[in-house]
């Protein structure tokens, strides 16, 4: 969606603009004149939010991980967490 509303807002730029280069577009447009302006800037800090949610629940992942002694291979093999692990 974010590619189909940025090659959208170039292109109704260089309607309105005849003449218009794809550099000039990003040098020259004011914030408030970028067609769907407001939807890519959302797409876009969107986009950094879910990432760094991903970096954030991974690293509570390792954290409960070490935590409760398990590797890799303890979790793709589905071993049990002993119940004295847990009270420590």
């Amino acid at each position: 969606m974010y590619q189909f509303y940025l090659t959208e807002s170039i292109l109704k730029l260089r309607f309105e603009s005849e003449g218009l280069i794809y550099q000039d577009a990003l040098t020259f447009t004011e914030m408030d004149k970028i067609p769907y302006g407001t939807l890519l800037i959302t797409y876009y800090i969107s986009f950094f939010i879910l990432a760094e949610g991903a970096f954030v629940f991974m690293a509570i992942k390792e954290y409960l991980q070490d935590l409760l002694g398990l590797s890799e291979v303890d979790l793709i093999e589905g071993k049990k967490v002993e119940s004295n692990r847990l009270s420590e």
